[in-house]
């Protein structure tokens, strides 16, 4: 064993160290929460410098993929083992995930401060923390979901923390139903890829796929019903990916994951959870490469949902709302890189998005514990009240609208060259639109909660340093990281490509001023509409008829001039317009697929009650009956009279007797 699986082992041994530590003494540090948060807090910093230790070792020696496993099961012909492969992006995944763990303890620290299950929080969040470790880590398929699931369930009890309130309650019920349809449809397709592949494993997976033409890998060959079966369970497999990074239409779950500690949010929400998705999807480029029907499907759904998550963004009211909204939106970029089979472009946005959306969640969470209000409208002037926190929000607003030389600038980019130089003209349209709202949304919300003068009922008191020096750690990260894969250099991109994977990223001019241009713009329709305020609540355009005809908006300017208000009165029109559209979309056919998934559910409940009540009941019931009748026949005959038994032998041998007679 090598250095570097020394290392590995230890920093996946870590968090589950404190788990069983706070989980066996429960009792004693439900009592002691600051003992159990310090000894959470420290192993998090020794986990993070462990992830360190491992990437400076793994620069300095070079070497192939990491493999170590162990035998764990076996089916038949098919061995499944337990172990650990590591790799260029599996490693960035590890080092990312350790970094963003150690601001949301220290954060937490202060955010749960006055919580009584704070011992209990923290036993959740390493939980977390191991299982993503664990699932990064996965050589096969199958240790893959197992870490999968561990997730769905962490993220069922930590959006549904403060079980008292119904409303954490029905939203972890949300998330976890919302993705187990998706993970149903993950464990279908591992099943087809098995069955068509014979193996579960992503390296071995890699390597059939590789033969041109229909033959597959040592001598298998697809058929076209193989190869059918083989599209279809890739397919499922991306179902289990929407489900889990919150792709349209499975992205219902993950606004009401809210419900949730901010903290909490920060985590799911920016460096495992969703990130899983796109992590296996990443994983998974081989397989979709050999289907292009598949990229098309799975990059057209992240288009969508790109769109989608950025429109409904504009319109939220509450400032995790828009946060959430944001993440949808930036995980379909991540997708359509995937799909695109450029894993490094998305691996690359995966960890900015770590980064400063991490930092988004955590100076939201400290303005809502400072006010006590998430209603954007309630905030307003806290630049000048809270200005460490404000600072650290901004620098994660500016990486999140694409601002140079923030990192949401560099890896958005790399997408957008990547399709630019794919000939996708479409999708990249879709996409830079989505760049348009992005800045859009992210400018207004800026603005609500920082300028002008504060509308809030409460004074915000101060957020301490050790809870603002978490932010500021995470906006040095959102600000290095991007500097590190600039097409200039590119050192991440060609680090994350391994040996010799990487297609060179390029300068593209084109894109790049494309790009800045659209995002000024989403820029300045921001400032306009947060000066017009049209959609405040209180404001007329809000409670505006979508069926009026356009025109009537402009009857209140002069005879040929479009004033400002008259081009918010029409943007204001078409917004109101798109979103009546998409709420009878998501109420007809969104919510009528959930709806109708769970009816049949019903009905197949139903159904396996009435077969198991009439027929299985009575077939079990039937034959223990007869045998109840058969022991109480034979109980008559057990009289105890010595006689009556030698009765009973003298005529059963005279019977054999005959019976032999006859049959000679």
């Amino acid at each position: 064993m090598n250095v570097l699986q020394l290392l590995t082992i230890c920093g996946l041994g870590i968090p589950w160290v404190v788990v069983l530590v706070l989980a066996g003494g429960y009792s004693f540090f439900s009592k002691r929460k600051n003992v159990a948060v310090g000894l959470s807090i420290g192993f998090s910093v020794v986990l993070a410098f462990v992830a360190l230790a491992m990437l400076g070792v793994f620069i300095a020696i070079k070497p192939e993929p990491e493999l170590l496993s162990v035998p764990w099961m076996r089916f038949g012909e098919l061995a499944v083992s337990l172990g650990i492969f590591l790799d260029a992006k599996a490693l960035s995944v590890f080092v990312g995930v350790a970094l963003v763990a150690v601001a949301i303890q220290l954060f937490s620290a202060w955010y749960m401060g006055h919580d009584g299950g704070k011992a209990r929080f923290y036993v959740l969040v390493n939980l977390f923390v191991a299982a993503m470790l664990g699932l990064v880590v996965s050589p096969n398929f199958l240790q893959l979901f197992v870490f999968w699931e561990l997730m769905g369930v962490c993220s069922f009890f930590l959006i549904g923390f403060w079980y008292e309130d119904p409303n954490p309650v029905v939203a972890s019920k949300k998330a976890f139903l919302t993705t187990r349809f998706g993970d149903v449809g993950l464990l279908l397709g591992m099943t087809g890829v098995l069955s068509v592949l014979g193996t579960l494993d992503f390296h071995e997976i890699g390597l059939k796929l590789v033969a041109s033409g229909e033959e597959v890998g040592t001598g298998i060959l697809l058929t076209p019903a193989t190869a059918s079966i083989l599209l279809v369970s890739v397919l499922l497999i991306f179902l289990g990916i929407m489900g889990k990074s919150a792709q349209f239409p499975l992205h219902i779950w993950l606004p009401d994951a809210m419900a949730g500690p901010t903290p909490a949010s920060a985590l799911i929400h920016a460096a495992t959870m969703v990130a899983s998705g796109v992590y296996l999807l990443v994983r998974c480029i081989p397989l979709f490469s050999y289907f292009p029907i598949a990229s098309e499907v799975a990059m057209w759904i992240g288009a969508l949902t790109v769109l989608t998550g950025a429109w409904l963004a504009l319109f939220q009211t509450d400032i995790k709302k828009v946060l959430a909204y944001s993440t949808i939106s930036q995980l379909g970029y991540m997708v359509v890189a995937a799909a695109a089979g450029a894993g490094e472009a998305a691996l690359f946005h995966l960890l900015t998005h770590a980064f400063f959306k991490a930092l988004l969640f955590l100076a939201a969470g400290a303005i809502i514990h400072s006010i006590h209000s998430q209603n954007m409208y309630e905030m307003g002037g806290l630049w000048k009240k809270m200005k460490p926190v404000a600072g650290a929000f901004l620098v994660g607003s500016a990486s999140l609208m694409g601002i140079p030389p923030f990192s949401g600038f560099w890896s958005k980019d790399e997408i957008l060259s990547v399709i630019w130089q794919n000939g996708d003209r479409p999708l990249f349209f879709f996409l830079l639109f989505g760049a348009f709202l992005t800045a859009t949304y992210a400018t207004k919300q800026a603005l609500l909660v920082f300028s002008g003068s504060y509308r809030g009922k409460e004074k915000p008191h101060a957020v301490p340093k050790f809870a603002w020096g978490a932010l500021w750690y995470l906006g040095i990260l959102s600000i290095g990281l991007g500097l590190l894969g600039t097409p200039f250099a590119n050192v991440l991109g060609k680090f994350l490509a391994g040996h010799g994977e990487h297609h060179e990223s390029e300068l593209n001019v084109l894109v790049m001023g494309g790009s800045l241009l659209i995002v000024s713009l989403g820029m300045i329709a921001g400032f306009f509409w947060n000066k017009t305020n049209f959609f405040a609540p209180s404001s007329r355009w809000h409670l505006a008829w979508i069926s009026s005809p356009f025109f009537k908006y402009f009857s209140a300017t002069q005879p040929g001039n479009i004033t400002i208000n008259g081009v918010a009165a029409l943007f204001a029109k078409v917004n109101l317009a798109v979103v009546a559209w998409l709420a009878l979309f998501d109420r007809y056919v969104v919510d009528a697929v959930v709806v109708g998934v769970g009816k049949g559910n019903l009905l197949l409940g139903r159904v396996s009650d009435v077969f198991d009540h009439q027929i299985i009941d009575r077939i079990v019931l039937g034959f223990a009956g007869m045998v109840r009748n058969v022991g109480n026949s034979n109980r008559r005959i057990q009289t105890g009279h010595i006689q009556e038994y030698l009765g009973f032998f003298l005529l059963g041998a005279v019977a054999v007797v005959v019976l032999i007679f006859f049959l000679r």
